[in-house]
C-alpha cells in the first residue's frame, strides 16, 4: 500500500507548485528529488527492490502545438516478448464492442469495465494481471496508459537485448501528490507482476534517468 494524503490536506494544496509536489512525493515514498535548472527538469527517483522508477516530464512537438506528458519509468532486465498497453476505455471502445469489432481479454472483470487492455501474446496477459496488486493499483488512480515494451535499440545495444521498459503516463504535468504516488506505484506493481511470471529479473539496472 502506498501511503495517502486525506483528501482536505489535497484540496488544500490544488495550486500548489510542481517542485513542492513532487518534492513531497519524494517525501512520502522515501525517495529523491533530483532538481534541474528550471522545476520543469525536475526528476523524483523511488526504489522498489532492486529496480528504480524515475518521474518527469517530457513534451511532444506536433506541427504548431504541443503537449506535456507526467511519466512514470523503470527500465529492468529479463524481457522476452511481452508488449502491454493498458488505458481507459472511451465511447469508441464501447461502440466496437457493440459492433463486435472488439473482444475484452480474459483478465480481471473489474479492470476491464474501466479500461481496455492490449498485449502480445494475448495468451500471457491473464497470468500478469492475476497480480491482484497491479489490478488494484491501475483502478485507484486515474486516468493514465500503462505500457511494457523493448526500449530503442540504443539502449538494448547499451545495457542488453533482453532490456525492457515499463512506463506509466498522464497527460499535462500532474501536481497532485497522490496521482502522482499511485503513478509510481503502477510501475513498481508491473515489475514485480512481470517477475512473477518470468518476464523480468530481480536486478538493478545501472541507467539512470
Amino acid at each position: 500500500m502506498i501511503p495517502i494524503v486525506p483528501d482536505a490536506i489535497r484540496r488544500a494544496r490544488a495550486n500548489v507548485d510542481r517542485r513542492t509536489a513532487w518534492r513531497e512525493v519524494a517525501t512520502l515514498l522515501g525517495g529523491e528529488l533530483v532538481q534541474g535548472k528550471r522545476p520543469s527538469g525536475d526528476k523524483v527517483g523511488v526504489a522498489r527492490g532492486p529496480w528504480k522508477i524515475w518521474l518527469d516530464t517530457f513534451t511532444v512537438h506536433t506541427g504548431h502545438a504541443s503537449q506535456t506528458y507526467t511519466r512514470c519509468r523503470a527500465y529492468f532486465v529479463g524481457w522476452h516478448e511481452l508488449k502491454v498497453t493498458v488505458r481507459r476505455r472511451n465511447v469508441f471502445n464501447r461502440i466496437l464492442e457493440a459492433l463486435g469489432r472488439s473482444r475484452p481479454r480474459a483478465v480481471s472483470p473489474p479492470l476491464l469495465k474501466t479500461h481496455v487492455v492490449r498485449g502480445k501474446p494475448a495468451s500471457r496477459l491473464p497470468s500478469l494481471f492475476m497480480a491482484a496488486g497491479l489490478v488494484d493499483a491501475l483502478l485507484s488512480t486515474a486516468k493514465v496508459t500503462l505500457r511494457v515494451k523493448r526500449p530503442s535499440g540504443r539502449l538494448r545495444k547499451r545495457y542488453g537485448q533482453d532490456l525492457g521498459v515499463v512506463t506509466c503516463q498522464a497527460t499535462g504535468v500532474v501536481r497532485d501528490v497522490n496521482r502522482l504516488a499511485g503513478m509510481i506505484h503502477i510501475v513498481g506493481e508491473t515489475l514485480e507482476a512481470l517477475a512473477g511470471i518470468g518476464e523480468a529479473r530481480k536486478e538493478e539496472v545501472a541507467h539512470g534517468p
